[in-house]
């Protein structure tokens, strides 16, 4: 019969209290790095203090990124026929389209400008490229079939495929945060004698069910959802007065996802193009010629209009912003 003295079992004990120990002390370790990576990851994502947008010089143009403050400028495509940059949601690529191989095509590439490369080909114009919130596929708009209709692709340019089917021009796509929906402006219901106005329209993905959100005449295009899905901002131009060339008359609006409660939120004197929302929600970027005659510069305000600041301070013009969280 074996014999355990008190001395051996206090050893033991002693041994089993500090694994133990050990142990808890490790576990906690890495609750407490877990706890600081997902602090650290949610700083990351909530922050709202760069821009992507494309600058105007002479007839050519380009894709740059610049802090709010004016900072850490940086030229991203250098072929001088590249714009409409659009940012995945989980910021770590850049779609956007160029004519640097001779047609309009949608390119990708990653935050910092690398990697570069073509995802769309062949005969027609392929554009206006808008994420899915899981960042795995594009919408964009393409006239390959002789009519323009909103497509969507995976983010590697595979499995093209078309999403509406009307004798109308079906545009500027942009996909619900839900991901279940696209909304887009068409011509399908203008008057006959109102060659320039469009409506919004939101698109079931799965349904395949459409449902119109505005009735009239206006102009509309760059529409945006809210973040939390509660808004779609929009630019328009009452009567359709973009196509006598006068985009200093666009305002900014928003609507909710079931046409009711339109809203102008554009400062007044202001006015405003392409709005896009901030990843939480807080700003929206958009761009601006009414304060510079013909030229369009990148402004930044609070989503309720307040705030409003200027952003670029380009010579020949900047457009098209969109948010790098």
């Amino acid at each position: 019969m074996l014999i355990v003295s008190h001395k051996q079992r206090s050893s033991r004990f002693r041994v089993l209290f500090m694994k133990t120990t050990v142990y808890r002390l490790l576990a906690a370790v890495a609750v407490i790095a877990l706890l600081t990576g997902c602090t650290a990851a949610a700083t990351q994502t909530s922050n709202e203090n760069q821009l992507v947008f494309t600058v105007t010089t002479g007839e050519s143009t380009d894709v740059y990124t610049m802090q709010l403050d004016g900072t850490r400028r940086l030229r991203l495509t250098n072929d001088q026929r590249s714009s409409s940059p659009a940012v995945s949601p989980d910021g770590k690529t850049i779609a956007f389209v160029s004519m640097r191989d001779g047609g309009v095509d949608i390119y990708t590439m990653l935050r910092d400008g690398s990697q570069q490369q073509r995802l769309t080909s062949g005969a027609g114009d392929n554009e206006a490229p808008a994420w899915s919130p899981d960042s795995r596929q594009i919408a964009f708009v393409s006239d390959r079939d002789d009519n323009r209709e909103i497509y969507t692709m995976n983010a590697d340019g595979s499995k093209q495929t078309r999403l509406t089917t009307s004798p109308a021009r079906d545009e500027s796509p942009a996909w619900s945060p839900d991901g279940q929906r696209v909304a887009f402006v068409s011509t399908r219901d203008a008057p006959a004698d109102a060659t320039v106005a469009n409506d919004i329209y939101v698109l079931d993905v799965k349904q395949g069910t459409t449902a119109r959100l505005t009735t009239d005449n206006d102009t509309k295009w760059g529409l945006s959802w809210a973040p939390d899905g509660s808004w779609i901002t929009f630019s328009a131009i009452a009567g359709g007065g973009r196509q006598a060339g006068d985009p200093s008359s666009s305002e900014l609006f928003k609507i909710k996802p079931d046409g009711s409660g339109r809203i102008k939120i554009s400062p007044e004197n202001v006015g405003g193009n392409q709005p896009s929302w901030s990843p939480r929600g807080t700003q929206i970027a958009f761009s601006s010629v009414r304060q510079h005659g013909a030229i369009s510069q990148v402004y930044v305000m609070q989503a309720d209009g307040t705030g409003l600041r200027q952003i670029t301070q380009e010579p020949q013009g900047a457009t098209s912003p969109g948010w790098l969280p």
